[in-house]
C-alpha cells in the first residue's frame, strides 16, 4: 500500500500553530493547505470539504460559519480574495504568510508554492478538477489525493513517473491502488492523445508490480466526438484506461455538484 501521512486528522484534538497574533487550528491549516494543492478554492469548496460534515455525524445546511471563518482567514492575510466571471462566488488563493504557516504545520509533503492569483486561461479546468477531487473523496473511491501541483513538488511520489509530465490528479484507492486522473474538455488532434496513451502504458508496463507505480488511469471527457477518439485508440490497451463522460461521473457521484449555487451570508 501506498502510504503517506498528509497531516493531522480533522477529527483529532486540534493543534494551534502560533506566529505572532495568529493562532491556526488543524482545520485552518488544512483549508490552506487544499487551497495551495488546488491553485485556489471556493467558498462552496471550503464549505463541502471542511464544514459541511459535523462533529456528531449530522449536515450543517448553511455555509455562514464557513464564509465567517474564511473571512477570518482573509483578515489574518493568510489567504486572499479574488473574483472570476466564470462562476458567481469568492474565490481564495494563498498568500505568502499562509503558506509559510501552513508548511510550518504540515511537513509530511513539500507544499506547492501558492499561485497569488488565478490563471483565467486554465480556470475551467482547475475549476472542475476540485468538484472531480471532491466527488471520488466523498464517494470513498479516493483514500488519499495528489494534485498535478503536489506531484510537482514532490516529484519522488511516483515511481518512475517521468518529471516532464504529470498527470492532472493521483489519487490512493482504499486497496493501495494509485489510479491516475486525466481531464479533457477541448478538441486536440488525434495525434495528441495517442501520444498520451501510449506513454502512460509505457510507464505502467514498465512498472508493473511497483507499489508506489500507477495502475490504471481514468480520462474524464467533457465532449462526446473526443471521446470517441480516445475510446477508439485507447480500444487496443484493455483496462489500462477507463473513459467516462464527465458530466455523468459528476451526476453519479454527486448530483449537487452540477446544482451548486453561490449564496454567501
Amino acid at each position: 500500500m501506498f502510504s503517506l501521512s498528509l497531516g493531522p486528522s480533522l477529527a483529532a484534538k486540534r493543534r494551534v500553530v502560533q506566529e505572532k497574533n495568529t493562532r491556526l487550528t488543524d482545520r485552518d491549516a488544512e483549508i490552506l493547505r487544499f487551497v495551495c494543492e488546488m491553485k485556489f478554492a471556493s467558498s462552496t469548496d471550503v464549505y463541502e470539504n471542511f464544514f459541511k460534515v459535523l462533529v456528531a455525524g449530522g449536515e450543517s445546511k448553511s455555509k455562514r460559519w464557513a464564509f465567517k471563518r474564511l473571512q477570518k482567514l482573509e483578515s489574518e492575510d493568510l489567504l486572499m480574495r479574488k473574483f472570476s466571471h466564470q462562476i458567481r462566488e469568492s474565490l481564495f488563493v494563498t498568500t505568502p504568510k499562509g503558506f509559510r504557516i501552513c508548511e510550518e504545520a504540515i511537513s509530511s509533503l513539500k507544499l506547492p508554492r501558492p499561485s497569488f492569483g488565478i490563471n483565467y486561461n486554465t480556470f475551467d479546468h482547475d475549476w472542475l478538477m476540485i468538484k472531480i477531487r471532491r466527488a471520488l473523496e466523498k464517494s470513498g473511491e479516493a483514500r488519499v489525493w495528489f494534485s498535478e501541483r503536489v506531484l510537482l513538488a514532490n516529484p519522488d511520489l511516483l515511481d518512475g513517473f517521468s518529471q516532464d509530465y504529470f498527470p492532472d490528479g493521483v489519487y490512493e484507492a482504499p486497496d493501495g491502488t494509485l489510479i491516475a486522473v486525466e481531464l479533457e474538455i477541448s478538441r486536440k488532434v488525434r495525434s495528441l492523445y495517442r501520444e498520451k496513451l501510449n506513454r502512460y502504458v509505457k510507464y505502467m508496463r514498465e512498472t508493473n508490480g511497483s507499489k508506489t507505480a500507477i495502475k490504471s488511469v481514468t480520462i474524464l471527457v467533457a465532449k462526446t466526438a473526443v471521446r470517441k477518439v480516445i475510446e477508439d485508440e485507447a480500444r487496443i490497451f484493455g483496462d489500462y484506461f477507463r473513459i467516462l463522460p464527465l458530466g455523468e461521473f459528476l451526476a453519479q457521484h454527486q448530483p449537487q455538484l452540477k446544482k451548486e449555487k453561490s449564496h454567501e451570508t
